[in-house]
């Protein structure tokens, strides 16, 4: 079940850190000794100048989130690769084993064309990225697994001590 996610100004500094090299790829050095398989998504903008940074960010989210469509019952039980299909920023986003998040952007200008353009590169970071073979989020109850209880502000999430808890990569039976 779920665990109680947060925004880690570590993490989000390690999104900044990625989101500045203002280079579309995923780094190599965001695993830490603590989090060894660590997860990213990333997204790239081009918008028209004047934009509203948070529609934009909105926008690049939701174009994570819509890979729902693609991600089946199956693949939430068992995580693998769907050919023809991108299910993966949307399978980061809902882990039921993801502790931490941070997020970082950087916005830069672009002529292209005789246009300037505001170039927005995103990164996010996650304590663990999906993994082959494992289910993405375990089926039943919100918070049934919960040990230190339920989050007083999110009641269908684990409280915050939940994640002091967290030791290790867990692997479920499947």
């Amino acid at each position: 079940m779920q665990k109680y996610q947060f925004v880690s100004s570590s993490w989000s500094e390690s999104g900044f850190r990625d989101a500045k090299s203002c280079q579309f790829k995923h780094d190599e050095c965001r695993n830490t000794n603590l989090y060894r398989q660590a997860g990213q998504n990333l997204a790239l903008g081009y918008y028209p100048v004047p934009t509203d940074i948070f529609d934009i960010l909105e926008k690049l989210t939701n174009l994570w989130f819509n890979e729902f469509k693609d991600a089946n019952q199956q693949v939430m039980d068992e995580y693998n690769n769907l050919p023809n299909a991108t299910i993966g920023h949307f399978t980061q986003m809902v882990s039921d084993r993801t502790t931490k998040i941070g997020c970082g952007i950087v916005i830069y200008p672009k002529k292209v064309s005789g246009f300037t353009f505001k170039v927005v590169l995103y990164a996010c970071n996650y304590s663990i990225t999906s993994i082959f073979g494992q289910p993405v989020y375990r089926k039943g109850p919100a918070a049934a697994s919960c040990s230190t209880g339920t989050n007083p502000y999110y009641e269908s999430l684990c409280s915050v001590n939940e994640n002091q808890l967290v030791k290790s990569v867990p692997f479920y039976d499947v």
